[in-house]
């Protein structure tokens, strides 16, 4: 059994429909890829997993469990991490803050342990931990914001064009961090621009356009796909 499955999903806001016969599954233990061009439906269908958009028809499950009509914070409390593109960290609070707050869930006595965990992946905000993270670079934002998600020890994690808006170091950086996530054992699917980096690290990708799926395979296969680009982001 697949650890999320899509099934028929058509979704939006209020009546606007965004998303149609969307079907895709995401196994235990995969990096998987969105890809498309802007206003494609990237962000609306992890809104839709997430509990942020409306589902008018099909289903999503996770772990065999139905997603459909839960809030957020239900589906965050199954398992589900998300790390969105845009408010993303609180500015006025420090990086450990914004670490604590990503685990307002958590009801255990693990969680100062795993900050420290969390900073063997992000040695870079580590340094930061008593700053602001208004003070952060743009990079070290972005790892925050996916710092802060992994807080809740999601099984699955859902980002929003981690590398948006970051210089090429940077982004390679964050993309060989969420690597490494997945090596310490979190599904992630991911939203990205970059499309390079998107398949050098995934395993899967789905393409979307117009609100559907219009290609699946690996990401090895696209790769190797000249006339990929061209494709699917005109």
């Amino acid at each position: 059994m697949a650890l999320l499955e899509l099934n028929n999903v058509s979704s939006g806001y209020g009546k606007m429909v965004i998303l149609e016969k969307i079907d895709m599954y995401i196994d235990k233990g995969e990096i998987v890829s969105l890809l498309g061009p802007n206003g494609a439906g990237k962000t609306t269908l992890l809104n839709t997993i997430f509990g942020l958009a409306d589902i008018f028809e099909g289903d999503i499950k996770f772990n065999g469990v139905s997603l459909k009509g839960k809030s957020p914070d239900k589906i965050a409390a199954l398992g589900i991490g998300y790390s969105p593109q845009q408010q993303n960290i609180f500015p006025n609070f420090t990086v450990e803050e914004n670490l604590l707050l990503g685990a307002y869930l958590r009801r255990d006595k693990e969680i100062k342990k795993d900050i420290e965990e969390i900073f063997e992946i992000f040695p870079e905000i580590e340094r930061r931990r008593r700053n602001l993270a208004k003070t952060l670079s743009g990079g070290e934002r972005q790892m925050l914001a996916v710092a802060r998600a992994l807080m809740l020890k999601p099984k699955l994690l859902l980002c929003d064009e981690p590398t948006a808006g970051l210089a090429p170091k940077a982004a390679s950086l964050l993309a060989k961090k969420i690597k490494e996530i997945r090596e310490r054992g979190t599904t992630i699917i991911m939203v990205e621009q970059n499309a390079k980096i998107a398949l050098s690290i995934s395993d899967r990708t789905y393409v979307l356009a117009g609100g559907r799926i219009v290609a699946h395979d690996s990401s090895a296969n696209f790769l190797i796909k000249k006339d990929f680009e061209s494709l699917y982001f005109k």
